[in-house]
C-alpha cells in the first residue's frame, strides 16, 4: 500500500466515527430536550442533566474526531525526507503515521501505529531520516522509508 491509499482508508474510518458520534449525539438531543413546562418528575430533570452532559462529551469528541480529519487530509498532499508531523514511516516491522492519535490501524499487509505530536513517541522519532534507528519502548525499529 502507499500513503494516499492507507490515508484514504483512515479518511473513511474517521467519517464513519464522525457519522456514528454525530447520530450518538443527536440521540441524546431528545432527552436533553425535555420541555421542563410538561416535566413534573424530579427523574426526568436528572435524566436530562445526565444526557446533556453525555451530549457535551460527545460534541467534544466529534470536534476532535473533525480536527483529525482535517489533518488526514493536510498530510495526505505531503511527501518528507524526514520524520515529522505528517510523515508515514515504513520501518523494518511496522509502519507509522506521525503527528496524529487514531491508535493502531491494519489493512492488508499495512500494520500502522498512529503518534500524536503531543506523546514521547514523537520526541523521539521526529527529525530521523531513512536507514535512521529509534526505540520504542523495547523494541528497535529502522525506518525504511519515510513519505
Amino acid at each position: 500500500m502507499n500513503k494516499k491509499e492507507i490515508i484514504q482508508l483512515l479518511i473513511n474510518r474517521q467519517h464513519t466515527v464522525i457519522t456514528d458520534l454525530t447520530k450518538s449525539m443527536e440521540s441524546y438531543q431528545d432527552y436533553a430536550d425535555l420541555d421542563e413546562d410538561n416535566t413534573l418528575d424530579p427523574e426526568d430533570f436528572s435524566q436530562q442533566t445526565i444526557a446533556k452532559e453525555a451530549q457535551l462529551r460527545l460534541q467534544q469528541q466529534l470536534g476532535r474526531a473533525q480536527t483529525d480529519l482535517a489533518l488526514l487530509e493536510h498530510f495526505a498532499a505531503h511527501k518528507f525526507d524526514d520524520v515529522q508531523a505528517g510523515a508515514l514511516i515504513q520501518t523494518n516491522s511496522l509502519w507509522f503515521l506521525v503527528g496524529i492519535s487514531l491508535g493502531v490501524f491494519e489493512a492488508d499487509d499495512v500494520n500502522l501505529h498512529c503518534i500524536s505530536t503531543g506523546s514521547p513517541a514523537f520526541d523521539v522519532v521526529v527529525g530521523k531520516k531513512v536507514n535512521d534507528n529509534f526505540t520504542l519502548g523495547n523494541t528497535n525499529y529502522q525506518i525504511l522509508k519515510i513519505v
